[in-house]
């Protein structure tokens, strides 16, 4: 039997891919700094997520090749692998170091610093939105690329720290907020730099893709739906996406052209995109599978688990991929639940009937009560879910926000 490492994760629901190797018939061996973070709350209540590992081991941190060394010691390995976005770099170190499969490691350190990977990009003859770096609020009064323009941090994720600047007083107030946070909300200590780009018009986009023997392969197409003040959230993902044959044809050449000279050569890849009057353009490059449960709209929508593949290539094992793009025989859309005021969430009414409603396969609520809350602004917010199937994209969009609001917000 084969052992792999998972190096932390990004949430409490990434502990099912320990299920998902579990069932492929792998020992595994998870590596935190702090498990319990993992566990449900005593009001939530529910199976404990990480009774799927077969082996916890702790960590002095995790951000840490050596330090995960240090925990893991002489244990035989076959794999080592990272699904959030802080570990990629030091999951792949380590594998290194230990002889095993692993993603190019400065590929990686670009897909992590989405000002390195433009710059890479724009350097490989890769057309790339304008686009500076700022990394001193005093030495930068005005946007070096006009307005209005993105101003956001170079290596953070979940929508955080993200604003619109439409002159200088909004460009400097930006760069100073985020230039000013130092730490992520996982405690991951940012660059300090902040990413200045050419604000996209078009609709925003998602490609889902794996690495392969044969470079990467596209699996298909996500449609999202964004909320908060300058609409960089969102609020509700689709798999596949309603596109055209000639604008998915124009799509998948321009993200083969991305990933391609990315240097990316192991695991999965999600790339962010607007799709306007200039054609598809760059958002950012993710050197892993999607998150927020768009992975597992992929599963659902397609019978094919992208988790599974990349388990298995993390230990060497081939595992049988289909036609790519795929063919899903359905579609389905994860919609969340957000406050639209502030306050204090008292409770959430209605889950049992969201769960009875046709079409709906999941629901939760996933806040710990009481809250504070407010209009939505990063993916941090996010108080529930709902899952909804239906034949085609459009249909499965229409029952899941038809299920959302079935819920009532207690706020005082």
């Amino acid at each position: 039997m084969k052992t792999i490492a998972f190096i932390e994760t990004a949430s409490a629901q990434g502990l099912r891919n320990l299920a998902t190797a579990r069932a492929l018939g792998y020992r595994t061996i998870f590596v935190s700094e702090n498990p319990g973070q993992y566990r449900p709350s005593p009001s939530a209540g529910g199976d404990d997520p990480l009774a799927q590992a077969d082996e916890i081991v702790i960590a002095s941190s995790t951000f840490s090749a050596q330090s995960i060394a240090e925990a893991i010691g002489e244990r035989a390995l076959d794999g080592v692998i990272a699904f959030g976005d802080y570990h990629l770099i030091p999951a792949a170190e380590y594998a290194r170091s230990r002889g095993l499969p692993h993603c190019d490691i400065a590929a990686l350190e670009r897909g992590r610093r989405k000002d390195l990977m433009r710059a890479w990009l724009r350097e490989a003859g890769v057309p790339m939105p304008r686009f500076a770096v700022v990394d001193d609020a005093d030495a930068a009064p005005t946007s070096p690329i006009g307005y209005p323009c993105i101003v956001k941090p170079a290596d953070d994720n979940g929508s955080v720290g993200i604003h619109r600047a439409d002159d200088d007083a909004g460009f400097r107030r930006a760069v100073a907020a985020v230039l000013a946070t130092g730490m992520s909300k996982r405690g991951f200590r940012l660059a300090g730099k902040a990413l200045v780009e050419e604000f996209l018009l078009g609709v925003e986009m998602s490609a889902e893709a794996v690495w392969t023997p044969d470079g990467w392969a596209i699996l298909g197409l996500s449609a999202r739906r964004n909320a908060g003040p300058i609409g960089a959230t969102e609020i509700s993902l689709t798999f596949p996406a309603d596109v055209s044959a000639d604008a998915s044809a124009e799509i998948h050449r321009a993200v083969h052209a991305w990933l391609d000279a990315s240097g990316l050569n192991v695991g999965g890849a999600h790339v962010e995109f607007r799709l306007g009057a200039h054609g598809p353009q760059l958002l950012e490059i993710n050197p892993r599978l999607a998150g927020s449960g768009l992975t597992e709209l992929v599963r659902i929508a397609s019978d094919f688990d992208p988790v599974a593949y990349v388990i298995a290539q993390a230990v060497g094992d081939a595992y049988p991929l289909p036609a790519c793009p795929l063919a899903p025989a359905r579609a389905a859309t994860l919609e969340f639940l957000h406050s639209e005021r502030q306050g204090t969430l008292r409770a959430v009414h209605g889950l049992d009937t969201v769960r009875s409603m046709p079409s709906v396969m999941a629901a939760d609520i996933t806040a710990d009560l009481p809250r504070e809350v407010a209009p939505i602004l990063t993916n941090y917010d996010f108080l529930g879910y709902v899952l909804a199937v239906a034949a085609n994209p459009n249909e499965s969009l229409k029952h899941a926000r038809s299920a959302i609001g079935e819920f009532r917000l207690d706020i005082d």
